[in-house]
């Protein structure tokens, strides 16, 4: 497990304390004050699915230390293996959803395979939803509140159908809004199914491998055509979407984690530090010392 302090569980938050949200068997975290929950208010990477239903208000965010701005109604999902700060809010009315990843796996809801958008979230985490169709979701909230702050013999099983519900139906909700032509249906599933197995184990496997052959390999699919959907399905190349997972694990660590360069380099799978140094200042145009210093005087 990464000892990196960005990194954090479901228990982890419960622990801290969460004086204005309600949990269940460190599997689900609910609330409708986010900007209160002090966890957010510094980089964090949560071993969790989150849904931020925005019913009103503006908030700004930062995912993988990208910054955004909501001004409008709508879901905001984010993913396990990304780092999220909630900077500010005003007037926001909103409330989250945050599940664990083995709770989502026992739930069966796949959200990176059954979300036709799952791509575009990865790179605009939030979509607008009129605000009347969210309304209806939000029974939902309330009444997985209720359960939780009420629990019984069965709260457990009552909670998990009424969590795939909301699920399901934010799902339906973001799908709608992002209509996908169904002559186009087919060949974008399947180009969907090889993105999301490749962001699946760039997530998994980017501190110990860098190598498009690696990836490849594991998805049993030839190196140029695994270039080629990545490229058609997201913008990107495979070797972009590599380094932007390596350097933003370097950034983070740099920033975060107090550990030395040489242990960050051993720790991303660098066979020396000066081979990371020239890899992060090839791509950030600073070397990993530099980058420390300056975000050290810009704070």
């Amino acid at each position: 497990m990464s000892t990196n302090p960005a990194d954090k569980s479901i228990e982890a938050f419960v622990k801290q304390g969460l004086q204005y949200a309600s949990s269940l068997n460190n599997d689900i975290i609910i609330s409708s004050h986010v900007e209160k929950l002090e966890q957010f208010r510094y980089p964090c990477r949560i071993n969790a699915i989150t849904v931020l239903v925005v019913l009103g208000g503006r908030m700004e965010y930062s995912i993988n230390l990208k910054h955004y701005t909501i001004e409008d109604t709508g879901i905001l999902i984010n993913f396990p293996e990304n780092i999220i700060t909630i900077n500010w809010a005003r007037d926001i009315e909103a409330y989250a959803v945050i599940l664990s990843t083995s709770y989502m796996n026992q739930l069966k809801v796949e959200l990176s395979q059954r979300v036709a958008s799952y791509i575009q979230f990865k790179r605009a985490p939030f979509c607008p939803v009129p605000y009347a169709d969210l309304a209806n979701l939000e029974g939902y909230y309330v009444l997985i509140k209720w359960q939780m702050d009420h629990p019984n013999p069965e709260s457990s099983h009552i909670v998990a159908g009424l969590v795939e519900a909301f699920m399901y139906q934010s799902i339906s909700l973001v799908d709608r809004e992002r209509v996908v032509p169904a002559a186009a249906q087919p060949e974008l599933s399947r180009a969907l199914e090889i993105s999301n197995q490749f962001m699946q184990l760039l997530a998994q496997y980017h501190t110990q491998e860098r190598g498009i052959a690696f990836y490849a390999s594991k998805m049993c699919v030839t190196r140029n055509y695994l270039s080629m959907v990545i490229k058609q399905c997201t913008g990107k190349t495979v070797r972009d979407w590599i380094d932007e997972y390596v350097v933003l694990e370097a950034k983070s660590l740099l920033r975060f984690s107090g550990l030395n360069v040489q242990t960050i380099a051993y720790r991303l799978n660098f066979p020396t530090q000066s081979s990371f140094g020239k890899y992060f200042k090839n791509k950030t145009g600073l070397s990993p010392k530099d980058y420390i210093k300056h975000h050290a005087q810009s704070q």
